[in-house]
């Protein structure tokens, strides 16, 4: 296991609010109550994910806002970044576009690029 994997696994279960990982031991335990980001013998807590970096949240972002319109090309598949991107000059100012992660949405923060 490594941080990532534990994380999407974390997310998943509403009751989870955060994990313990140990590289050492490529181990994440869940923890169902709030703890705070320590590393105690080698467990590091990591707090729940609860940014939302899918494309249908970059959409809602963007929905009735004036100042930044939805690329026509909006989905793409790969770019020297992931997520929910505009451009800030040139003829695309303002324009948003999704760039996904190996085809899929971006679900966590490390996923980010």
């Amino acid at each position: 296991a490594v941080v990532s994997d534990c994380s999407k696994k974390c997310s998943s279960f509403d009751g989870c609010v955060g994990f313990t990982f140990n590289p050492h031991q490529s181990t994440c335990y869940f923890k169902a109550t709030g703890c705070w980001n320590t590393t105690n013998n080698g467990w590091t807590f990591y707090q729940k994910e609860t940014c939302d970096y899918s494309q249908a949240a970059c959409e809602a972002a963007i929905a009735n806002n004036d100042k930044y319109s939805k690329a026509e090309n909006f989905v793409q598949n790969s770019g020297e970044a992931t997520g929910c991107l505009t451009r800030t000059y040139g003829r695309d100012k303002n324009v948003v576009f999704y760039v996904q992660l190996n085809g899929k949405d971006v679900r966590i923060k490390e996923e980010l690029t």
